[in-house]
Formats: structure tokens, C-alpha cells, sequence
């Protein structure tokens, strides 16, 4: 049976965490000028959706099965940002 060293696990490691990371300059909407360089910024926001209609089609679905669907979804982001200066 093969072990597996960390020289064999960091190059996975560092594959599976490219999609979280990126770069970019963000500006928010109705923002003038960029934040102060050399900050660090973190940013936590909930979302809560619910919905109690079905549609298809553009039209409410009333009809079994779909005539009261309760569709509820909770997310919480974390976001994290470092500006520089160039």
C-alpha cells in the first residue's frame, strides 16, 4: 500500500484552491474613488431568499405538484481583500 507525503498532497492542495482565488480591482456601485492602499478588508454578507410560488414559463403553476412549494435558501459570504498601490 502507497502513503502519501505532503511533497505528494500540496500540489492537489494548491489545485483545488485555485478556483477561490482571484484577482481584481472592485469598485462598488455609485463608488467615486477606490479604497485607501495597503488596507486589508473583510466583508461578511447574509442572503436569505424565500419563495412560496412555482413558475413555468413565465406564469404561476398552481397545479399539484408544484402548487406551494416553500423554497428557502441561507447563504452567508465571506469575502476578504487587500488593496495595494501601483
Amino acid at each position: 500500500m502507497r502513503t502519501f507525503g505532503l511533497t505528494s498532497i500540496l500540489p492537489l492542495l494548491f489545485w483545488l484552491t485555485q478556483p477561490l482565488l482571484s484577482w481584481g480591482i472592485d469598485l462598488q456601485p455609485n463608488d467615486v474613488v477606490a479604497p485607501q492602499p495597503d488596507k486589508n478588508y473583510l466583508m461578511v454578507s447574509y442572503v436569505n431568499n424565500q419563495n412560496t410560488n412555482y413558475f413555468k414559463n413565465g406564469s404561476a403553476v398552481s397545479a399539484a405538484p408544484y402548487g406551494s412549494p416553500v423554497i428557502n435558501s441561507n447563504a452567508i459570504n465571506l469575502r476578504g481583500s487587500r488593496t495595494y498601490s501601483i
